[in-house]
């Protein structure tokens, strides 16, 4: 237990970081926007250029974690990440501050897949066979309660101490994880052997051309200028048909492709995680903009009802963390989210919108746990033991897709504005999403056998 503990602190300190910097910002877009003199829709980018460099870096700071240490990712990840906020606490301008969140994104990209191989690495000294569920369950509900807890915690530090007090208060959180690290992690085993040139060791070609291709496809998601758009859509496609042949041909890829093709579970969970959560985001990024402009809830009054989400996907994780089978988690997630999906629609159709959206951020809370927890008890099992940390900065990455084309599909349903027809059309999506879900849950054997 006091082992657990030890090492349990400084990975819940780092892995904190990325998910609490996703929402600590948005209550300090307003008076950012005030007080550099910038457009109010210019501010968004400070969100957009996290996700971008988080999604993007995960998969690498993994490959980075197997190939060196999780212990050095960490320990430099929060480096990177404190030197981003000291930036955005000093901050003049816009500029400096998408530096900033662009310095957080990658120092904060390294936390959880380093997390990931420090619970292996304990796992395999205690003789541990199974998965050690109690130790991922306690990474993959720090993610959740971080990001439920910035909001509220953005908010407090603005009236507290303005808006860089969302970046100041990131300073001490790093150096304590820092710390924290080089005192309570053992140090890592020396690195591979070097077979040719670092840049080839890595595949620097081939994590260049994935950071290109990634992107470019998700500005083109995130961007709602048609010809941008369709610019960065086209960009990323060419780069991704350059990555896959690239891929295919060094010796020592940064994907192994083959094999993730040849391994259909872990392929199948990627595909979970990347559409599991549409149902989630939609609740946090549509359903307020709804209730506040069609039903006329106050602001205070939208926070309370999508409260349950979280509180719900909590109590979901750890519940699920005690089952050994993940397909059935998995197959009820889908249902929640089925469900979900039509205390939507009642929302809309009935005159009374209280309960049904209560009903709606409660099944959705059971999909967000159930789902994160469960696909990431897969991945530990399905993953090959030396590329762990890789594996899961891809699953990290398949979040921020799931994360980044919510928010398209919101933009394109309220394109016209916030309407019931927009609403119903994002349900309706969800609905399909959700029957998706279902059959790779009920129908992948190999799941039933992890």
């Amino acid at each position: 237990m006091r082992e657990a503990l030890r090492l349990m602190v400084p990975i819940v300190l780092a892995a904190m970081l990325n998910p609490l910097n996703t929402s600590l910002v948005v209550t300090a877009l307003a008076p950012i926007s005030a007080d550099l003199g910038v457009a109010a829709g210019d501010t968004a980018v400070l969100v957009a250029v996290l996700y971008l460099a988080s999604a993007t870096v995960q998969p690498v700071a993994g490959r980075l974690a197997d190939d060196f240490g999780p212990r050095r990712v960490m320990v430099t990840g929060s480096l990177v990440l404190g030197l981003g906020a000291a930036i955005g606490w000093t901050a003049t301008n816009l500029a400096g501050l998408v530096v900033a969140r662009i310095l957080i994104g990658l120092g904060g990209a390294g936390a959880y897949p380093a997390g990931m191989l420090l619970i292996q690495r304990a796992a395999h000294a205690a003789g541990e066979t199974g998965p050690p569920r109690g130790r991922l369950a306690v990474l993959n509900v720090v993610g959740q309660a971080t990001v439920a807890a910035g909001l509220p915690a953005g908010g407090f530090l603005v009236e507290l101490a303005g808006w860089r007090g969302t970046f100041a208060v990131n300073v001490p959180l790093a150096l304590l994880a820092v710390v924290t690290a080089l005192v309570l992690i053992e140090r890592d085993p020396p690195g591979p052997p070097r077979r040719g040139s670092l840049a080839r060791q890595l595949d620097l070609a081939g994590i260049l051309l994935f950071a290109a291709a990634l992107i470019a496809l998700l500005g083109g998601l995130l961007i709602s200028s048609g010809a941008a758009t369709g610019v960065l859509l086209a960009i990323g496609a060419v780069a991704s048909a350059v990555f896959v042949r690239h891929e295919l041909r060094v010796p020592t890829p940064f994907l192994d492709l083959r094999a993730l093709v040849g391994n259909g579970a872990l392929s199948r969970t990627y595909l979970r995680t990347g559409i599991g959560l549409v149902g989630v985001y939609v609740v946090l990024y549509a359903l307020p903009l709804w209730l506040q402009d069609r039903q006329g809830f106050a602001p205070s009054a939208v926070a309370f009802l999508t409260v349950p989400v979280m509180v719900v996907g909590v109590v979901a994780s750890i519940a699920v963390a005690r089952m050994r089978a993940p397909w059935l988690p998995l197959a009820a997630a889908a249902l929640a989210s089925l469900g979900g999906a039509g205390a939507l629609v009642v929302s809309v159709l009935a005159a009374a919108t209280v309960l049904p959206v209560l009903v709606a951020t409660a099944l959705f809370g059971i999909v967000m746990g159930a789902t994160s927890a469960a696909n990431q008890q897969a991945l530990y099992v399905q993953a090959d033991p030396g590329r762990l940390g890789t594996a899961a900065g891809l699953m990290r990455t398949a979040h921020f897709l799931d994360s980044i084309w919510s928010t398209a599909l919101v933009g394109v349903a309220f394109q016209h504005g916030v309407t019931d027809g927009g609403l119903l059309v994002i349900a309706a999506v969800v609905a399909v999403a959700s029957v998706l879900m279902l059959a790779l849950a009920v129908g992948d054997r190999a799941l039933r056998r992890t």
